[in-house]
């Protein structure tokens, strides 16, 4: 029996390797079990929906003594300030625009220190050498005993607790496959502390910033296409049988558990969340004063989309019969950020959103790829209500993050910089929803890459080739 140990530490991972089917298309071969491991809080969620034949769950009975150490924590801190991007500068100066004090002066010098070095090949190498060195690599060697794996695939190359699986099974000289999880990770998280045996990338993008910012061997990374698409990619395929009579039926139905109106068109409206900016309940606002001075169409509907793990303070909004806000989807386990799962239900949830809205309002969110997917125009917000930020402080900022900025260039939204631009993109969208049409298939094509429901078994038929014979 072949066995691969598999790592699930963000709350978006499970998509990417259990919802789409990467376990299930490995233990189709009989001779081939996974062990999960997760969270413990959420041990339960994963063995009611995830655990069958060859299929176990794994957890540790505290997450944070395991792989939040000091030390861990210390170079994962490092390794952030160490990646050489114009995102990370930016955040740099967010934290000290935010907190001005001498002691904030003091970090930020030696941060920039940090972020001069990351620029520096060996200086990467040397900090990877002491992060290995330091780490705790025996917590998993119970287990190691125990199920004798042949292969570790990670699902987040820079989860905390994952480059430490990776570590810990690098020392037993266990094969090692990673893949990154977002299509921003290799420009906004940190540099890559320990370099896996191969790298899984969802496109060339990334591929080419595993090479040029974390030294990963171009002959060892393979483009898959994003995994979670194949989710979307099966929806799509499956409301492709629908007569018109069932796809009003399954609209009206949606419409009115959301306490829509089914005689009413809605946009879906996607709120950056309090951790980016505390002005997202100003852009309903003007929605809604536009709405009611007769700038909007008076059968226009607002559902609004609370993101899954940071929703937004939404409680000066004054509300208003056009407008539903929805609870922040998933399951959730406590307050605290990725203490959440994206179940099959909520991912169905966001399908049947996009399927029957008019379109979207967002900020700088994956849900504009994901209404690429369903070829729904979108408006991209890019000011502050009725705020004047500086630029530090302003939503406009996100635009200019890496990924952000090559998504926007493909063409696929009309991002607005006033109300007056706001309320004009909405109602050209509903005129003509064909308006970027171009621009959103280039996005598919660039960054999702392979939209064609196979990514899943890409990867599990990579992870099969590189087990030991």
């Amino acid at each position: 029996m072949k066995t691969v140990f598999l790592s699930v530490y963000h709350p978006y991972s499970s998509r990417n390797v259990l919802s789409n089917g990467v376990v299930n298309n490995l233990v189709t071969q009989k001779d081939v079990r996974v062990v999960v491991f997760c969270q413990a809080i959420k041990k339960d969620f994963f063995i009611a929906n995830y655990s069958q034949d060859r299929i176990i769950i794994e957890s540790f009975p505290d997450d944070r003594l395991t792989f939040f150490s000091p030390i861990s924590m210390f170079f994962d801190r490092w390794t952030t300030w160490m990646l050489p991007t114009f995102t990370i500068s930016l955040r740099r100066r967010e934290k000290l625009y935010r907190k001005k004090s001498i002691k904030s002066l003091v970090i930020f010098s030696l941060e920039q220190i940090c972020f001069w070095l990351g620029r520096i090949k060996w200086w990467r190498w040397l900090v990877r050498f002491f992060d290995y060195q330091l780490a705790n690599k025996d917590f998993l060697n119970n287990l190691i005993d125990k199920y004798k794996p042949d292969l570790f695939f990670s699902s987040d190359i820079f989860s905390p607790e994952e480059t430490l699986f990776m570590m810990a099974c690098r020392a037993k000289k266990i094969p090692i496959i990673s893949m990154v999880r977002s299509w921003d990770g290799t420009t906004n998280k940190r540099i890559f502390r320990i370099l896996p045996d191969y790298l899984l990338v969802s496109n060339s993008f990334i591929k080419n910033e595993a090479v040029v910012y974390h030294d990963m061997p171009v002959e060892k990374i393979f483009i898959t296409g994003m995994p979670q698409y194949d989710l979307y990619y099966q929806y799509l395929e499956k409301i492709k049988k629908a007569t018109p009579v069932e796809t009003d039926q399954a609209r009206t139905k949606f419409l009115q558990e959301m306490g829509l109106s089914p005689e009413k068109r809605f946009m879906l409206v996607a709120p950056a969340g309090s951790y980016l900016t505390n002005i997202d309940w100003q852009i309903l606002e003007l929605i809604k004063r536009a709405q009611e001075a007769e700038r909007l169409p008076p059968d226009l509907q607002f559902l609004v989309r609370q993101h899954p793990s940071l929703p937004a303070d939404l409680s000066q909004f004054t509300g208003g019969k056009n407008f539903v806000i929805e609870k922040p989807p998933g399951a959730h386990f406590t307050a605290k950020y990725r203490m959440t799962e994206m179940d099959q239900a909520s991912v169905k949830h966001l399908c049947d959103s996009l399927r029957f809205a008019e379109g979207l309002v967002q900020f700088s969110s994956t849900i504009g790829l994901d209404a690429c997917v369903f070829d729904r125009p979108q408006v991209m917000v890019a000011f502050d209500g009725w705020d004047k930020k500086p630029y530090i402080d302003s939503v406009k900022r996100y635009h200019d993050e890496i990924n952000m900025k090559q998504f926007i260039d493909f063409g696929p939204a009309w991002v607005v910089k006033t109300e007056r631009e706001l309320i004009e993109a909405i109602n050209a969208y509903l005129q003509n929803p064909n308006l970027h049409h171009s621009g959103r298939v280039k996005a598919i094509e660039e960054i999702i890459f392979s939209f064609d429901g196979l990514c899943a078994k890409r990867i599990s038929d990579f992870i099969l080739e590189k087990l030991p014979a």
